[in-house]
């Protein structure tokens, strides 16, 4: 059977964002616990978007030095 999920990368983003409505996020969460690519790629975006809230500003800042450097 196919993901139901899998097809919408979007919901990834707003449930990390806390962005979907209770009953969406009731079916989705119990949904990834059970599904291990979701969960594997819920856990992969919650790395990223910790990394970029921990590292973001260095690495913007260095992406700015080397622009303007060119």
């Amino acid at each position: 059977m196919a993901c139901e999920f899998r097809q919408r990368d979007d919901i990834f983003i707003e449930y990390v964002e806390g962005a979907l409505n209770r009953r969406t996020r009731k079916t989705f969460e119990a949904h990834y616990f059970v599904c291990a690519d979701c969960f594997k790629t819920l856990q992969r975006l919650e790395q990223i978007i910790w990394l970029l809230r921990r590292r973001g500003e260095i690495i913007f800042m260095d992406l700015a030095r080397q622009e303007a450097l060119q």
